[in-house]
């Protein structure tokens, strides 16, 4: 009984130590919900947040998808990753839909920085292989105008110039923006502080308020392509967006669906022709 009294602390002790030990461990459901914010950020297109969601968690446990997304977003930062996505692209390990996923970012990467052989071929991989329809969509759609660009590439792809035909009746109005060569301009420092604000509006006010904008794309995105691609001047088509949205969402036009909310499409090129007639 002695014994018993004095050994029990020890014992409690060595229990609470335990099972703290446990709880500290990185269980399924954590795992699981870091995996559910990193996603809810990419869907917010709150790039830098989800960078540091998606390392977390893959520090956590090692995680395809995660690391997809990771990629995807040093993309969208400016970032070259195109070495990550083609090791996803190779690795047999990747499982199928990250590897499809993998190569058609890899394709619009290659596009974007001007190897449009090199993107035809990741692209079209993704659009012949791709199980998911969205993805299978979105390749063709994007593969459709790079061989717009290099119409050669068809010759060394016998048939594809006839599935691209057949699935171009799929591609709605925003899909085709979204699919589009983005067109860039050297950031002036006379745009600066608009960028600025831009950035601090996307990085700490939006992710706080949520997506409420009613277009696609958003308000900010609008105004950050817009000084992209014109510079100063792109000022006033920044002001016109403004100016237009209750007129937009009231009209009711071009309704689509984007992570899972009706938006109305209003891009920037249906509005710039007056910038560069």
């Amino acid at each position: 009984m002695i014994f018993a009294t004095v050994i029990k602390p020890f014992t409690d002790r060595a229990l609470s130590i335990l099972l703290g030990a446990l709880l500290l461990l990185p269980t399924g459901a954590t795992i699981a919900a870091g995996s559910s914010l990193a996603h809810e950020l990419f869907e917010e297109e709150n790039w830098n947040a989800c960078r540091v969601e998606c390392m977390r968690s893959i520090q956590s446990e090692p995680n395809a998808e995660l690391q997809l997304l990771h990629t995807i977003c040093g993309l969208r930062l400016g970032l070259n990753t195109t070495d990550t996505l083609h090791q996803l692209c190779e690795d047999n390990t990747t499982p199928p839909d990250i590897k499809s996923r993998a190569q058609y970012e890899l394709g619009r990467a290659f596009w974007i920085a001007g190897e449009t052989s090199k993107a035809f071929e990741n692209l079209k991989q993704t659009f012949l292989t791709a199980e998911d329809i969205k993805l299978h969509k979105r390749a063709g759609c994007t593969l459709a105008f790079v061989v717009k660009e290099q119409s050669a590439l068809l010759n060394t792809a016998p048939g594809l110039q006839s599935l691209l035909l057949t699935s171009e009746k799929e591609w709605d109005h925003a899909l085709r923006v979204e699919c589009q060569r983005p067109t860039t301009k050297k950031s002036s420092i006379l745009t600066a502080p608009a960028r600025g604000l831009i950035t601090v509006y996307q990085t700490q006010i939006g992710p706080a308020i949520g997506n409420r904008c009613s277009l696609h794309p958003s308000c900010s995105h609008y105004a950050s392509e817009a000084l992209q691609k014109h510079g100063l001047i792109g000022l006033g088509a920044i002001g016109d967006r403004f100016i237009r949205e209750p007129s937009v969402v009231s009209a009711k036009e071009h309704p689509v669906i984007i992570n899972g909310h009706g938006k109305y499409a209003d891009p920037l090129s249906d509005h710039d022709k007056w910038i560069n007639p």
